[in-house]
């Protein structure tokens, strides 16, 4: 297919399969067709910019509570003494 014929295309694609090309931007990086009909629908579809602020924000949410939870989880390990190890490695082998 001609690059204009894939910007033509590309450029009447309904906003479910245009917000599918706007995740896969977030994750990977697109083509520089694919890249500049996504900006160019941005500009003019209200839908998919609000898609993509919120889209954004979940990621940054899940990005923020993973490290959270990360942090906990450092701040929460108790050494155990060897005599403790000893008898967990125990108790889990009979």
């Amino acid at each position: 297919m001609t690059p204009i014929r894939e910007i033509i295309r590309l450029a009447n694609l309904p906003c479910k399969d245009m917000s599918t090309l706007i995740s896969r931007s977030m994750d990977e990086d697109l083509d520089p067709v694919r890249r500049w009909v996504v900006k160019f629908h941005l500009c003019y579809c209200t839908a998919c910019r609000r898609f993509r602020v919120q889209v954004t924000r979940l990621r940054e949410l899940a990005h923020d509570a993973s490290a959270q939870f990360h942090a906990s989880e450092d701040s929460a390990r108790v050494e155990l003494s060897p005599e403790a190890r000893e008898r967990l490695k125990r108790a889990l082998e009979s």
